[in-house]
């Protein structure tokens, strides 16, 4: 990848016309064959020049450089005569390091040509009429400017392809910028095995724009390694993915890319489960697919149809799913299913506009660890729900601070589900968690306080017939000033998901210049799961500084408990009297 020459430190920008003629007078070089040069006085549009310090205008700095259509090559542009034993016995001659310039016009490749030394450059602003590919053979190849149209839509045709299985080794530092490609089934196809990856490749700011109708993708990827994408725009396909990583892909980055009107979709990722997958900033107007495949952030994406995560042989893993704008959020298997799970996802901060079945829909037969938090689902645009959950065992699942906007359905039973801090929803189907709601929110019509001092939460692990408990920093409490914290819990039997249980219990902390005192109100139990019971204990540091809330465990099994506490703005005593005793509140 040449850099522009007002880029290179300490060089004026030079035309190609100025350069060439301030070499005319003086004789130019031409190549005789690989490695023979000799001193030439031909003319300017004739030239072909190598040597020490050669400074070419296409802002390479690699030597030789050969002008294709000078002799001995003397390709022809007008695509009627057949260029690929001139471009191949160019790339011959110029060896390692050589750069082949292309200059403007069309120019027939009737049956493509395979580079096979490395650091070679293919530039200009011709075009190739390509009824075969560029096969690249060897390391460190760039091409530049250059724009590409296929000869035929009959064919499978791909532009410029890098299989290592050709040559029994890696492929690495592949470099295509600025180029266009058009009605080729792929633009670009890089395909290593799992001994010898294709590495290190750049695709940026190309444009492919495939066949109307035909079965066409635009960049394919197979046992790739460290694969960049930016800025690069795609128009048309069907039946094959535009930004498509299939199978032992890892380390991608698609960042800043457009993909328009592929029927199929925009971009997947499917059965890489070392990916290491960023895809971000991105313009999709079809699906994001990932299948099979770990590590992966999606964010800030606008993806107008949906995301799509789905598992069939193998884990996702570790999978984060933030600030995108998108049609919906679906999480489940894809065709024969045989093994994997969903684990570890988080689904937050997105905003799903539809349209669709559900907004987010979530298929616990194959999750086992979701969150789905701080969303903002449109109102009155999805046919069945807002978030659809397919309950399973051992699906460990969290709902909260959503603006849904719409029904919460769960169908079927099993695992664990805790939904708080919603808006705007229903409930319906099989769930334990109608009243959770008010556990994890600050009740304005009952507590009338809009500050919160603090909101902290602890899980602690509690043995069979045995206790445990938690430490709550706190504000140091001042003199004859009160302070209200509510307490609330959620247990489950550890081992087995499905013993869930939650309470509250509110918490007076009372401060004096004799010191401070705690008080407590009854636990009140929501769902009194006998497999979950316990009881609590409060006790208060000195200097008020310190809540420690201790849990006992009665049951013969050992106990997880969640611990969330809200403390409200320190009010005077004969201010809390008034005000919270009217409305039946009792410390």
């Amino acid at each position: 990848m040449g850099m522009d020459k007002e880029d290179r430190p300490g060089t004026a920008p030079v035309s190609r016309r100025k350069l060439l003629a301030s070499i005319g007078a003086l004789g130019v070089m031409t190549a005789v064959g690989a490695g023979g040069w000799k001193a030439s006085a031909g003319t300017v549009s004739e030239s072909v020049y190598s040597g020490p310090g050669c400074v070419p205008d296409t802002a390479t700095a690699c030597c030789p450089f050969i002008d294709i259509t000078a002799a001995p090559y003397n390709a022809q542009p007008g695509g009627a005569v057949d260029n690929s034993a001139a471009f191949q016995q160019a790339l011959i001659d110029a060896g390692e390091g050589g750069c082949i310039y292309v200059p403007a016009g069309d120019y027939l490749i009737q049956t493509g040509f395979t580079v096979s030394s490395s650091h070679v450059t293919l530039t200009g602003t011709g075009r190739l009429i390509a009824g075969g590919a560029i096969y690249v053979n060897a390391d460190a190849f760039t091409c530049s400017g250059l724009r590409f149209k296929a000869l035929n839509t009959t064919s499978q045709l791909r532009a410029i392809r890098a299989e290592t299985g050709n040559v029994n080794r890696p492929i690495s530092r592949i470099t295509i910028e600025k180029c266009e490609f058009e009605d080729f089934f792929y633009a670009t196809d890089f395909r290593g095995t799992g001994t010898y990856p294709v590495s290190d490749i750049a695709v940026y700011n190309c444009k492919s724009t495939a066949p109307a109708g035909k079965n066409a993708g635009h960049f394919q990827n197979v046992n790739t390694m460290n694969t960049y994408y930016a800025g690069n725009s795609c128009y048309n396909g069907q039946n094959a993915t535009s930004y498509n990583f299939f199978g032992g892909n890892g380390k991608i980055k698609l960042i800043g890319n457009y993909d328009f009107n592929n029927s199929y979709g925009s971009c997947e990722i499917e059965n890489c489960p070392g990916a290491e997958v960023m895809i971000s900033s991105n313009n999709f107007d079809k699906q994001l697919w990932i299948d099979d495949s770990s590590t992966v952030v999606i964010d800030g994406n606008i993806v107008k149809e949906r995301i799509f995560v789905t598992v069939q042989d193998n884990d996702c893993d570790r999978l984060v799913i933030s600030n995108n704008i998108t049609g919906r959020i679906y999480v489940s298997d894809f065709g024969t299913y045989r093994a994997g799970k969903v684990k570890n996802a988080d689904i937050c901060h997105n905003q799903i506009i539809g349209p669709g079945s559900w907004g987010i829909f979530v298929s616990g037969k194959y999750t086992e660890r979701c969150r789905i938090k701080d969303n903002y689902i449109a109102s009155s645009v999805f046919a069945q729900g807002s978030i659809g959950v397919g309950r399973a065992a051992g699906l460990d699942m969290e709902i909260v601070d959503n603006r849904i906007n719409g029904p919460v359905v769960f169908s079927s039973t099993g695992g664990s589900i805790r939904l708080y801090g919603n808006l705007d929803y229903t409930l319906s189907g099989n769930h334990e968690t109608s009243a959770m709601e008010k556990l994890f929110r600050s009740s304005g019509a009952t507590l009338d306080v809009a500050d919160v001092g603090f909101v902290r939460s602890k899980q602690i692990a509690v043995p069979a017939s045995g206790t445990n408990s938690a430490l709550f920093v706190l504000a140091p409490t001042s003199a004859e000033t009160g302070r209200l914290v509510k307490v609330t819990f959620s247990s489950r039997q550890q081992g087995v998901s499905g013993a869930f249980d939650a309470c509250e219990q509110k918490v007076l902390i009372a401060g004096s210049a004799g010191g401070a005192t705690v008080a407590s109100g009854p636990l009140q139990k929501v769902l009194a799961n006998a497999a979950t019971d316990f009881t609590t204990g409060f006790s208060l540091d000195g200097g008020g500084t310190g809540l420690t809330i201790q849990i006992a465990n009665p049951n013969p099994e050992a106990i997880s408990v969640r611990i969330h506490l809200e403390q409200y703005e320190a009010v005077h005593d004969d201010h809390f009297d008034k005000t919270y005793s009217k409305r039946g509140v009792q410390p």
